[in-house]
């Protein structure tokens, strides 16, 4: 699977975590400071099989975090690869990605643009630049790319 990295207008992205897999390296997971762009496609098969293995990055809120690791616990036989896939099943925007999508659901919600979270399904969180998140759907005729 191709990753993406941005942090910044055409700057590279470092990865914050590694790990073995098949002998070769691959990103699993990125880190980010407050302000930089993040986009990351995520091989599922090399991310961590547990939440307490997997690095959010600063900018993802706590209430996000929450909300995604408790409807893809480990015990009902989920967790962070199941998420990831499921993420790409749906078509969801890659992880970090600035999108603009609707604000909550129904039809014709506001516009909102944001670094986007997958959550379930054809549903995400878009985190805005002040740290606070938003609900929203998406579906390939209603994405956009910021």
């Amino acid at each position: 699977m191709t990753h993406f990295f941005d942090a910044g207008p055409g700057a590279p992205f470092i990865a914050s975590r590694r790990i073995e897999h098949d002998g070769g390296r691959r990103v699993v997971a990125a880190g980010a400071t407050a302000g930089t762009q993040t986009r990351l496609r995520i091989d599922p098969d090399c991310a961590p099989r547990t939440w307490a293995e997997w690095e959010w990055p600063d900018w993802v809120p706590a209430g996000v975090r929450e909300q995604v690791e408790s409807f893809w616990l480990e015990k009902w036989g989920r967790g962070p690869q199941a998420w990831i896939r499921n993420a790409i099943e749906q078509g969801a925007p890659d992880f970090g990605a600035v999108v603009t999508l609707g604000d909550g659901f129904g039809p014709n919600p506001p516009l909102v643009t944001g670094h986007f979270v997958h959550a379930w399904n054809n549903i995400g969180r878009l985190v805005l630049g002040d740290g606070s998140f938003r609900y929203t759907s998406f579906s390939s005729q209603t994405r956009r790319s910021a």
